[in-house]
């Protein structure tokens, strides 16, 4: 056996997963794992062919086969690491597919989590880079609401083989980027192999996230993984809607407002002075009132022109007609509904009608277009043009489920249907047009095929319209956090010898027969040579002597 080098064709196998960020071999274990690539790439003579496939969640070959070095270095220095972890099983199928006999297969990685490796049959060199992999690990964070406020569940792990002090600091945050607050800061002592978890009580109810973060750990060299010692827990309860009802006294909008959830209703009968903290919706039952610019309004019995509207005469032809598709409407049975009289509105061509009786509309509804240069009166503007005492509209079950709509389509929650917590590089449905706010700040607009570029951990904020919400993408992943190498894939490769330093030397098996073979044909000729050579002498010897 001799010191590994590579002749013909050759399949590096590249391990990319995260555990190859460790930095127990500086600068990490992934620069050690290319430095012992690009020696191989050195190594090739010129008929010598090569391909490196990268293996993470998704392996794929970063060359074909090549006897090219500058397109094997090229390749190489564009590889990166993966926060998914490694697919072997998919990568040694990629391999088989491209492998011969005679072809060489070589396997650069730390041996972390490496089961299919144990399992793989075909014959190939394991070269390993990587330490004893002692790391410390947020394992687990937490947010959830209790009646003392919010509550965070943080746990640490200790992947190595000795005792560790850990200092762990929660800080919490807005959505509108204001710099975190230190929440508390705790010194863990966790056992090897053990985890220990805290809990911290009373946060403000109102944060939009927390964030764990691994600040210290001692002895040094026991944490050798950065991107677990960060987590983030976003609050999953939406923000609440601030609701204005300008009424002079209607206990069926009251009750219908005041039963909708995250929904805060300040009743009065006039525009308060102080409107610093805007309304998100104001609700206008029966009085006049002139209401700020870009409002989102819901106006019940109107009894006053608007500069977006004007009212006409009342009408008492009020038998159904048809309702439009519209938000506001949806599970809203309108045919069953009575009214008594209505006043015809006027508007523009924007305030369409929902729902038309026999003498006019019984609802309108409509969104202000955007133009440049000037503020809307109403952003969105709903109108029920009577009043609802004179109809049976309250007594109906379809009254909360309409007010609930009208709220809902007027004033959306500031968050969409994402979930608040991803795995780096799941999927996530968000709708086409919203935009996201990546870790790093870049910004990018969703299409039809939702939003997928989730690679970095950390906090993604997002917005659709009046909607906007938080979600996290955390690094919370055992397996790839226990970063130790498996001793069985090292006891698996073909042979492993110890040069006069004890340094490994991994050996490799180079194909001999051909020599032994060239070897005994060579013997074989200078003995028949010989044979030649030494036959006619021996004959006339022999002849001699008979005479």
């Amino acid at each position: 056996m001799a010191p590994a080098g590579l002749t013909g064709r050759a399949i590096v196998l590249l391990d990319g997963s995260a555990s190859m960020e460790a930095t127990d071999v500086a600068p990490s274990r992934f620069e050690a794992a290319r430095r012992e690539a690009r020696g191989l790439i050195d190594g090739l003579g010129s008929s010598d062919e090569m391909t490196i496939i990268l293996v993470d969640g998704s392996p794929r070959a970063l060359t074909p086969l090549t006897a090219n070095r500058a397109d094997l270095y090229a390749a190489l220095d564009q590889a990166r690491t993966s926060l998914a972890p490694a697919n072997w099983s998919a990568a040694l199928s990629l391999a088989g597919a491209l492998r011969t006999p005679s072809t060489n297969l070589v396997i650069i990685g730390d041996g972390a989590n490496s089961d299919d490796l144990k399992a793989q049959a075909e014959p190939a060199q394991f070269r390993p880079v990587g330490g004893a992999g002692s790391n410390i690990a947020i394992s687990t964070l937490a947010l959830r609401q209790t009646v003392r406020g919010a509550s965070a569940l943080a746990r640490v792990t200790n992947h190595g083989n000795q005792e560790a002090t850990v200092l762990l600091s929660l800080r919490a945050g807005s959505i509108n980027g204001a710099p975190t607050t230190l929440l508390d800061a705790r010194d863990l002592k966790i056992a090897a192999g053990q985890s220990a978890q805290w809990t911290v009580n009373g946060i403000d109810p109102g944060v939009a996230f927390v964030r764990a973060s691994i600040d210290r750990v001692t002895p040094a060299g026991s944490n050798v993984l950065p991107i677990d010692d960060e987590a983030w827990a976003v609050n999953a309860a939406p923000e609440p809607r601030r609701a204005l009802l300008l009424s002079r006294g209607n206990r069926f909008l009251e009750q219908a407002l005041g039963a909708l959830p995250n929904l805060q209703v300040t009743r009065a009968i006039s525009l308060p002075i102080d409107l610093a903290q805007p309304f998100d919706l104001i609700v206008v039952d029966g009085i006049s009132a002139t209401l700020p610019a870009r409002s989102h309004a819901l106006f019940v019995n109107p009894i006053a022109d608007t500069p977006v509207f004007s009212l006409g005469a009342v009408f008492s032809a009020t038998g159904f007609v048809d309702a439009a598709q519209h938000p506001t409407l949806l599970a809203v049975a309108w045919r069953s509904i009575n009214v008594l009289d209505a006043r015809r509105v006027a508007g523009p061509g924007w305030l369409l009608p929902v729902v038309n009786a026999q003498g006019g509309p019984l609802m309108l509804a409509g969104e202000s277009p955007a133009a440049e240069g000037r503020i809307p009166e109403f952003e969105r503007l709903a109108i029920l043009p009577f009043d609802l005492r004179r109809s049976d509209l309250p007594l109906q079950i379809a009254f909360p489920v309409l007010i609930a709509n009208t709220v809902a389509w007027l004033a959306p929650l500031r968050g969409l249907d994402v979930p608040i917590s991803a795995r780096p590089g799941e999927a996530l449905a968000l709708p086409a047009g919203a935009t996201v706010v990546n870790p790093a700040g870049a910004r990018q607009t969703v299409d039809a095929r939702g939003y997928g570029s989730t690679e970095l951990p950390g906090l993604y904020s997002y917005s659709l319209g009046a909607a906007t919400g938080l979600f996290a993408v955390n690094f919370l992943d055992a397996r790839e956090s226990a970063i130790a190498p498996d001793p069985e894939v090292k006891a698996r490769a073909d042979g492993t010898a110890t040069d006069t330093n004890g340094a490994q030397v991994q050996l490799a098996q180079r194909e001999i027969w051909p020599f032994l073979a060239a070897l005994a044909l060579v013997a074989l000729m200078v003995e028949w040579w010989i044979y030649q050579r030494g036959m006619p002498a021996w004959r006339r010897r022999s002849g001699s002597k008979s005479g």
